[in-house]
């Protein structure tokens, strides 16, 4: 939504959860998981307000009880334009996050956050990492562009209890990646208005690809070998959940190709297989 009087903008975005009905342990060398999204969210709101004073960003996550004001000035001049991964040529863009050199980029916001927070290294571990994970998105998304950057108000809710296993990391991070692209998006929109355009805040696939891999990075940050069902099929806690139909095998050819394309006309991505199948079989 646009504040037209001060041209400011404020947005929302909200991701569910997820738990990983198994797999949870060989997904992380690459094998098959399978999970499903809950019907629990995170949600976070972040607002453009203009200060008479040193322009700053405000944080409040409850759900780690952290509350912090960073100064935005710093941050811009200290983290803004990251650096291309070794081997790779060009400029940064927003657009790849895979491309970023993580490692380099994570020890920048390391070294700021220490230089502007002495008592960084007492906080709780969620709570460094909530910090960490702010300031490598938002200085990875804005930081390749020329767009001003505002003073702003962060504040994230979550209906997930954190460490028991229901993704509450991964939401966090999609609504992070989601929020401050989405941010992007209006401020670089010539003559637009959010309040009567609601089409504009739907996500592209190509978007919704774009916020899983920072969403990834952020995992990255905060498990180290994150399970990486963050934005891979058949689950996504930016895009659907996952469906599975057992058809019996007397079932026409006809009716099962009738079927899938129907499912495909209407944008799902269809996936056959059968018992006796790569890792389809019946257990007693």
């Amino acid at each position: 939504m646009l504040n037209g009087i001060d041209n400011l903008y404020t947005v929302s975005v909200s991701a569910p959860g997820k738990v990983i009905l198994h797999g949870e342990h060989s997904v992380v060398y690459g094998k098959t998981a399978v999970a499903v999204s809950l019907g629990l969210r995170s949600s976070i709101v972040i607002k453009e307000v203009n200060y008479h004073v040193e322009p700053t960003i405000r944080i409040h996550l409850p759900c780690v009880g952290l509350e912090e004001t960073l100064p935005l000035e710093p941050t811009v001049k200290s983290l803004f334009h990251p650096k291309l991964a070794p081997g790779i040529t060009g400029k940064f863009s927003w657009r790849l996050p895979d491309k970023i050199d993580h490692d380099s980029h994570l020890r920048r916001v390391d070294e700021f956050l220490h230089l502007i927070k002495p008592n960084f290294d007492a906080l709780q571990n969620n709570q460094k990492n909530s910090l960490r994970s702010f300031l490598y998105v938002f200085s990875g998304i804005f930081g390749s562009t020329n767009l001003p950057v505002k003073s702003m108000e962060i504040s994230l809710g979550s209906e997930l209890t954190i460490g028991a296993g229901t993704g509450s990391s991964a939401s966090f991070a999609v609504c992070l990646a989601g929020a401050l692209i989405q941010l992007l998006k209006l401020k670089s929109s010539t003559g637009f208005d959010a309040f009567y355009d609601q089409t504009s805040e739907d996500f592209s696939m190509n978007e919704r690809e774009i916020i899983s891999e920072w969403a990834y990075n952020c995992e990255r940050i905060m498990h180290g070998s994150p399970s990486g069902t963050v934005g891979h099929e058949p689950l996504s806690a930016v895009g659907p959940g996952y469906a599975m139909v057992l058809i019996p095998p007397s079932t026409p050819r006809s009716v099962v190709d009738s079927l899938c394309g129907q499912l495909l006309e209407n944008g799902f991505r269809v996936k056959e297989t059968r018992l006796g199948g790569p890792g389809v079989s019946i257990e007693m």
